[in-house]
């Protein structure tokens, strides 16, 4: 069984004889369930000794635990996932557990009082923080921050383990109140670059790439910058096609730390326009460096020196449908939107890629191209969920309408559910509620299995 422990079980002070002695037996009490026997023993410690922080810090252990307990099992959980991609109908695992708020009054009333009698406890002030953010109390957690940091007195990496705190409230379904705490953490730390780094990746992966691009230049303002922001920013920018700042980052970052990172790029950005300069300059680059310091680059370097003469459709879909890191294989689509500029796969290719990385008004400007397709029934159906899912991201509504509605006489039950979840989504904003029950109710009754079933039901049951 896992117990939960907050950061308060193995800490220095677990040295001494007596408070080793009351954190082992309580906790092994917590591990067999026996609660209440916890509490009794505790309680003993407590008579002798009020101010017992231990004997007060399990207490709290012990009502987290209970309540952690209550309810928490392994099954199948349905995929919320709305988008075209996790077509899975579900996953083994828990949600994240949220702890109720009267509970975590409860608790953070006795680590308060741990506080009062001994506030240098940073793995108390830790606890409250991860408590705070469990039970989704976002004022409580970004002040207990402010007391963590000064009890804490850290350098500026101990930025990093406090975004933890943020993320648990991602992971819980509030993204918008976990940003704030990152940017708290980041005002507290005004000269890192790192963290707003990560605070611009955080927004470009939730699909809002404008304010990434501010966080970016944000981060990369300041005066000292460290290799992975400079990565990590270079790889935003390429995905989001400013090639040019993408250089220039990967410029400041090879000439500082003596990497080769902008002449591969610079290769790679030859490719995709068709120059064939690319290749000179990416075998250079293989034979300057360490194959196993640079692997990613080497192995595509290599494909790519194949490739000096010609480059077919074939070769196309092979580095598309390749595993490739999604900030290297933008440019493979590029270069085949430049060099098969009739072909409609390419296009919806690219479309398609900008789906995946939540840039959809990217993707309208090359999903579109599908419209002058001939396509058989699969290509058809994967555009229209494609094109369609794009213009409903963008609220263009009455097109998407337009784009779903053949998905319904699909032979795929896939293609077919999403089109049906989604103009019921749109009849919902609408005021057609009964349309769109009648149309998540033949999604549910279908026999078929996606997890546009799972979806249906839970919206049915919102709508009532």
């Amino acid at each position: 069984m896992r117990i939960v422990v907050l950061h308060l079980l193995v800490c220095c002070w677990s040295g001494l004889l007596a408070q080793k002695e009351i954190i082992e037996t309580a906790t092994q009490l917590i591990l067999d369930k026996k609660y209440d026997e916890a509490n009794r023993y505790l309680d003993s410690v407590l008579k002798s000794d009020k101010k017992n922080v231990d004997a007060l810090m399990m207490k709290g252990n012990v009502l987290l635990n209970k309540e952690w307990a209550e309810g928490q099992s392994i099954e199948i959980s349905t995929n919320d996932d709305e988008d075209v991609y996790s077509s899975s109908v579900g996953s083994m695992g828990s949600t994240p557990k949220i702890i109720s708020q009267q509970t975590t009054k409860e608790i953070a009333a006795l680590w308060k009082q741990c506080l009062k009698i001994d506030n240098t406890r940073t793995d108390i002030h830790k606890g409250l923080c991860t408590l705070y953010a469990m039970a989704l109390m976002k004022d409580e957690l970004i002040n207990q921050l402010a007391a963590l940091i000064k009890a804490e007195k850290g350098d500026d990496e101990s930025a990093y383990a406090l975004a933890e705190y943020a993320r648990k409230l991602k992971e819980r379904g509030r993204f918008n109140d976990a940003m704030e705490v990152y940017k708290f953490i980041a005002s507290k730390f005004p000269s890192l670059a790192g963290i707003r780094c990560d605070i611009a990746s955080e927004y470009f992966y939730n699909g809002q790439p404008n304010i990434a691009l501010q966080w970016l230049d944000s981060a990369l303002n300041k005066p000292v910058i460290d290799e992975t922001t400079y990565l990590n920013a270079s790889f935003i920018y390429s995905e989001l096609t400013y090639f040019d700042d993408a250089q220039k980052t990967l410029n400041e970052y090879s000439e500082k730390f003596g990497r080769k990172m902008n002449d591969f790029y610079r290769g790679l950005r030859l490719f995709s326009e068709m120059d064939k300069q690319h290749a000179p300059i990416l075998k250079n680059f293989v034979e300057a460096v360490d194959s196993n310091a640079y692997y990613n680059e080497v192995q595509l370097a290599n494909i790519l020196l194949q490739f000096a003469d010609s480059f077919s459709i074939e070769n196309y879909r092979q580095l598309a449908g390749s595993n490739l890191p999604e900030y290297y294989r933008v440019f493979i689509y590029q270069r085949g939107i430049k060099q098969f500029a009739d072909s409609c796969e390419t296009h919806i290719d690219y479309g398609a890629f900008n789906n995946l990385i939540k840039n959809y008004s990217a993707a309208i400007q090359f999903l579109e191209e599908g419209e002058r397709c001939n396509m058989d029934e699969n290509d058809s159906d994967f555009w229209r969920m494609q094109y369609g899912y794009a213009l409903y991201m963008t609220a263009q509504n009455e097109k998407a309408l337009q784009v779903f509605q053949p998905l319904i006489n699909s032979a795929n039950a896939y293609p077919k559910h999403m089109a049906l979840y989604f103009i019921a989504k749109i009849f919902i904003k609408q005021k057609r509620k009964e349309e769109a029950e009648q149309l998540l109710n033949s999604i549910v009754n279908s026999g078929a299995n996606t997890k546009y079933v799972g979806l249906a039901q839970r919206l049915l049951k919102a709508l009532h």
